[in-house]
């Protein structure tokens, strides 16, 4: 079966709350749905998480887990890593949002 595109991309996040707050409240990215579970569902391991989704565009999505029994997030600054690039459609210019480069939200 042939790849026709990405559902979602996840990232760890330290409050999910926060992070609907940052990309619904401030970049206007709507939030859609969210997803607790006690277990990793392709492994039945007892791991807490919720997961939540904001919608990119049509069918495509950001997802990121917020942990509850793992160890708090650090941050790395010289680490080249993780990044969003969006696209709009208006002047089809890039705005990156460097994750490593951004504190986690508490």
């Amino acid at each position: 079966m042939p790849i026709t595109g990405i559902s979602h991309v996840a990232y760890r996040c330290a409050s999910a709350a926060k992070t609907v707050e940052f990309y619904s409240g401030v970049l206007g990215m709507p939030y859609r749905y969210a997803i607790a579970e006690n277990k990793v569902p392709s492994t039945g391991e007892h791991f807490p998480h919720i997961h939540i989704f904001i919608e990119i565009a049509s069918g495509t999505y950001l997802g990121f887990f917020e942990l509850a029994d793992a160890p708090p997030l650090g941050f790395a600054p010289n680490i080249l890593g993780q990044y969003v690039a969006t696209q709009r459609r208006e002047n089809r210019s890039r705005d990156h949002h460097d994750v490593q480069r951004s504190r986690p939200m508490r």
